[in-house]
């Protein structure tokens, strides 16, 4: 059974101290992924809004490779990770 990502964003909010920013407390940082793969559509929305992240000078350094599961770019990507982030 899969969880909604409201209900796992629901599932792991931590007790904080008064005052402690929103954005904050509902940061979460998962230890694994779903085997799902990424659709072209879903890759192209996230690049875009990469693209139009602000810069330090304007300057937009960034480069980005995509590796989908299964291709030569994912393997060399994956042996370039410690063993414990291979997996």
């Amino acid at each position: 059974m899969s969880s909604s990502s409201s209900e796992v964003q629901n599932a792991h909010k931590a007790q904080t101290a008064e005052g402690v920013l929103p954005v904050i407390v509902e940061r979460w940082s998962p230890r694994s992924f779903s085997e799902r793969q990424v659709s072209n559509a879903d890759l192209v929305r996230v690049f875009e809004a990469a693209r139009w992240a602000p810069s330090s000078s304007n300057e937009q350094p960034w480069q980005f490779i995509v590796g989908l599961k299964g291709t030569e770019t994912h393997a060399k990507l994956t042996e370039t990770l410690v063993g414990f982030n291979q997996s």
